[in-house]
């Protein structure tokens, strides 16, 4: 059975618990339903990715995670 027909594709990434910080986060910006974490934990909105992964590609290593 293909990927596809069970409903699950390549592009999903696995669930993540996210890091209790985010809670202060959600708490003052209840309106935003994704928030992009950088390796050296800087929090961007939904609507900053652009300005996440370039911030994220000035570090060097580690990875952007989107909550």
């Amino acid at each position: 059975m293909s990927k596809e027909r069970n409903g699950t594709t390549g592009a999903q990434e696995p669930k993540r618990e996210e890091p209790a910080f985010l809670a202060q986060y959600r708490t003052c910006y209840p309106k935003c339903q994704k928030f992009h974490v950088t390796s050296d934990h800087l929090v961007f909105l939904d609507n900053e990715l652009d300005k996440a992964a370039a911030h994220q590609a000035t570090l060097g290593s580690g990875e952007l995670i989107t909550y």
